[in-house]
């Protein structure tokens, strides 16, 4: 008795969130079908730093590791706010054992800018300073980047133990898994009276198979905790689309439009509270971290090299994490 009071007070507290599919008692078999809606807000972060624009006339400091860049792929993706979206899922409950969900989530896009002034010493770092004439000795560079996600997922559940019935519920989770992610980069240099710009497109198709645990601790009929791990292999059709124009850009130094399949790995954790106000209605809030591998992200497709075969390459060393919290709240019926 003594340690069943202990692990109700401690596990409340360490067992943040959970499954935010879950919403009515599953011993109910009148009530077999669970509509949830979530409004979320999610911030995707983390790239590989590449230098974009240098400032020739900056005072060079290694606080940042001796170099003269004033704009960069990371300072972007800093730019990246906790934007809104949503989540809509609907689950059949065939029995106490077994449910089947469907789930997809948007995410409204990410934007990061940055804009550098000079006075005629701003470049792209080009492995040769004869490559770009508009690139070499700006007065003005600007950097837009667009990251457009959304995400759609299928799966069958297995319930070891019911759920909200038990103290303690552990299920099983397998499934298919659809992440789209679409960007954008723009990076364009004044150097009066020309404006040139080199642009960037990339596409990720991914498709992948999952499996997952949900753990779920209910101290109270009304009163949930969950913890849900996925994990999962895909494979990713990535596309990239670049333009590198020049001369007031009159000239086109580059243009090439590639594809590469890719292999991968992704992982989401979500962590959930629930409270049941009726029979039929749940609220419930928590937090979640995706990432994904073997992804083309826009900027990281940007190419220093000046010969023949620069810029064909579609690099799909990329990874991101987006991770965020949500409110929602699910009808039973």
């Amino acid at each position: 008795m003594h340690v069943l009071k202990t692990f109700r007070v401690l596990l409340p507290l360490c067992a943040i969130g959970g499954n935010f599919l879950y919403g009515a008692d599953f011993s109910r078999l009148d009530e077999r079908w669970n509509l949830v809606g979530d409004a979320v807000f999610m911030r995707r972060s983390e790239i590989h730093d590449k230098p974009l624009v240098r400032d020739a006339n900056r005072t060079r400091t290694c606080d940042d590791g001796c170099s003269f860049t004033v704009i960069s792929t990371e300072g972007l993706v800093k730019h990246f706010h906790f934007d809104p979206g949503f989540r809509a899922a609907l689950m059949y409950t065939e029995d106490v054992k077994n449910s089947f969900e469907a789930v997809y989530l948007w995410v409204r896009p990410w934007q990061g800018t940055r804009h550098a002034n000079g006075d005629q010493s701003l470049s792209f770092p080009f492995d040769s300073t004869d490559y770009a004439f508009d690139y070499t000795n700006a007065s003005e560079a600007h950097a837009e980047y667009h990251s457009r996600f959304w995400d759609a997922e299928l799966n069958y559940w297995h319930h070891f133990s019911p759920r909200y019935t038990d103290f303690f519920s552990l299920s099983g989770i397998m499934g298919m898994r659809y992440f789209h992610l679409n960007e954008s980069f723009e990076l364009i240099f004044v150097k009066p009276p020309d404006t040139s710009d080199y642009t960037i497109h990339t596409e990720n198709d991914i498709f992948g198979l999952q499996l997952g645990l949900n753990l779920q601790m209910a101290p109270t009929s009304r009163l949930s905790w969950d913890i849900n791990a996925k994990v999962g292999a895909m494979i990713n059709r990535a596309k990239q689309k670049n333009w590198l124009q020049d001369y007031n850009n009159t000239v086109l130094l580059r243009r090439f439009d590639r594809q590469k399949w890719q292999r991968g790995l992704f992982t989401d954790l979500i962590g959930q509270v629930g409270y049941q106000f009726k029979e039929s209605f749940n609220l419930h809030t928590g937090y979640e971290l995706l990432v994904v591998s073997g992804v083309a992200l826009a900027p990281e497709q940007t190419d220093d090299d000046v010969g023949s075969g620069s810029g064909k390459e579609v690099y799909t060393d990329g990874f991101i994490f987006i991770h965020g919290f949500w409110l929602g709240a699910t009808l039973s019926f």
